[in-house]
């Protein structure tokens, strides 16, 4: 790498819309280049950092090198800095807001939060475009690095080292396909353990919420399928004598209820709240501050 004095440091903004875009059209068109000016200064970035930094990846996007994720957090704190230092205040206005804001979560956040911050966002500011990637086990790690702008997390899971605020409280109910032979009977604790469980397991290993509940009572369950995606799980159901315990939020939003018989467990399960979880460096940014207000206010109350 050049030395520090002899760098340009103008490259630096080309390389934090890159990483923002993955794309490097709308790349050029955030920072108000040219395509082939942002092609020429990525170039220009790859021979003085010694590393490819983006890499092409289909349809038209492109994936980070590992360099380039490590460069990625502290160049963008730098650069909040930089411009908070320099750039006058003006007032916010969200119809003039030109971003891609990126959301980690998994397909339950998705369902719960999505539908109504879609369309508000559209309605309140038509250039801001919504990406939303898989949340992993270590959120806090992809938030420091600026690969997430917001991630949904379970409140009681938020590292020390972020901010959050609470979006909403969940609780649990059962599902039985409808035709089941239970499915008009009172769900009881022996006949609720002698079923076959599907649990949703987003990392695919380990025992659920449930599973502690019962070996409290002294009791257990057997888990016929295991599967990462909340909303796949419930079809499991809808064709077997399987029974599934999930958030309730998931069986009011999206499940067809003429399907399902709705039954509440057997066995008391506590409920959980949804955060949405954020690096610092963001605190006095006025569009992520934006983001943050649409996504608590987007959040359906609980029928």
């Amino acid at each position: 790498m050049s030395n520090v004095h002899s760098f340009d440091l103008n490259l630096l903004l080309a390389f934090d819309a890159l990483w923002a875009e993955r794309n490097v059209t709308r790349a050029a068109r955030r920072i108000g280049l040219t395509q082939s000016a942002l092609s020429h200064a990525l170039s220009r970035l790859r021979l003085q950092l010694d590393d490819p930094l983006f890499r092409p990846a289909p349809p038209r996007g492109m994936l980070p090198t590992p360099k380039a994720q490590a460069l990625a957090g502290p160049l963008a704190e730098a650069l909040a800095l930089i411009r908070s230092a320099v750039e006058s205040p003006a007032p916010f206005d969200p119809r003039r807001l030109r971003r891609t804001f990126t959301l980690a979560t998994a397909d339950y956040g998705e369902l719960v939060i999505l539908p109504r911050l879609v369309a508000a966002v559209a309605r309140a500011a038509p250039e801001v475009t919504l990406v939303v990637r898989p949340i992993s086990m270590s959120p806090e790690r992809e938030l420091g690095a600026g690969e997430h702008d917001i991630a949904f997390s379970l409140a009681n899971n938020v590292d020390p080292s972020l901010r959050s605020q609470i979006l909403f409280e969940d609780g649990f109910v059962c599902l039985l396909r409808r035709g089941h032979p239970l499915a008009k009977k009172r769900l009881t604790l022996d006949r609720y353990t002698k079923l076959s469980h599907v649990l949703i397991a987003p990392s695919g290993v380990g025992e659920g919420i449930v599973d502690q509940a019962l070996r409290a009572l002294g009791r257990s369950r057997r888990i016929a399928v295991r599967t990462a995606h909340f909303l796949v799980a419930p079809l499991a159901v809808a064709e077997s004598d399987h029974i599934i315990t999930l958030p309730e939020r998931i069986v009011r939003g999206a499940l067809p209820p003429s399907r399902f018989a709705i039954m509440r467990p057997p066995v008391e399960v506590p409920g959980f709240s949804m955060a949405a979880v954020w690096h610092p460096r963001h605190d006095a940014d006025p569009g992520h501050a934006w983001l943050r207000e649409m996504i608590r206010s987007s959040v359906p109350s609980r029928s």
